[in-house]
């Protein structure tokens, strides 16, 4: 019988996929009070695996097969140790042109500013994607007008429908003030978006990098991590069948 022992657990730090070739997009920043969330990953299997955290998906106005999700963090773990992922210490909106499809790393552009989300007293922070020169990148010029719980993103006239600009949510990790993609929408020009983000992770195996696009259809067995004001650290286990606890 195969028993693991976890006297060796890893930590994700800053600069830990430094050599990685990922790339992330153009960014502003989500004030939703979130905090720092960490997810423990032990791997109880009797072979080292790679995983990876993912996040649930937004909800966007009415999409249902239109929001793309990327890896956030991946790492190889040993057999019989486990891995501290620090998840969410930060938000942000994010834009960029590339094509949305799987196996696409997003690239990046530069921008900053934060945002908030819509209460029942005042409306949440409206967003305007614009292109100049052939980059997206984000102003703050439209009065807040998103409803309970979002934020709002707003399109122009200045590109095309078959310009392959998107628009979506990504974040950061513990020590870190790279952003990687989470989840991601094609953006239409003259478009209105509203997105009720979660503060929901999943974890899984898989060999991807950060910030990929992957077909959450092809991926096995996954564990739903969901955090809330007392628990700001999970621990999650990779059985020795394949299955999670």
């Amino acid at each position: 019988m195969y028993l693991p022992n976890f006297s060796f657990c890893m930590k994700f730090v800053n600069g830990r996929y430094s050599s990685l070739k990922h790339s992330l997009p153009s960014h502003k920043k989500i004030n939703l009070n979130l905090g720092k969330y960490t997810i423990v990953v032990q791997n109880c299997s009797p072979v080292d695996e790679q995983f990876f955290i993912f996040y649930e998906k937004p909800s966007v106005n009415d999409l249902v097969n239109g929001v793309f999700q990327n890896v956030f963090l991946s790492d190889i773990i040993a057999s019989g140790c486990c891995c501290e992922f620090d998840v969410a210490s930060e938000i942000y909106v994010v834009c960029g042109k590339t094509t949305l499809q799987n196996g696409a790393c997003l690239k990046q552009t530069s921008a900053s500013g934060q945002i908030t989300l819509g209460t029942d007293s005042s409306n949440g922070t409206t967003l305007s994607m614009v292109v100049n020169n052939g980059a997206a990148s984000f102003n703050t010029d439209p009065e807040p007008d998103a409803p309970l719980g979002t934020f709002q993103i707003l399109t122009g006239q200045d590109f095309n429908e078959g310009d392959s600009y998107f628009v979506g949510i990504g974040a950061t990790y513990s020590g870190s003030s790279q952003v990687t993609p989470l989840a991601t929408i094609k953006a239409s020009p003259d478009s209105t978006y509203n997105f009720v983000p979660h503060a929901t992770f999943y974890a899984a195996t898989g060999m991807y990098t950060p910030g990929t696009i992957f077909d959450i259809s092809i991926v096995g067995q996954m564990k739903k991590v969901e955090f809330g004001q007392s628990n700001a650290k999970v621990i999650v286990t990779y059985q020795p069948n394949g299955t999670w606890h």
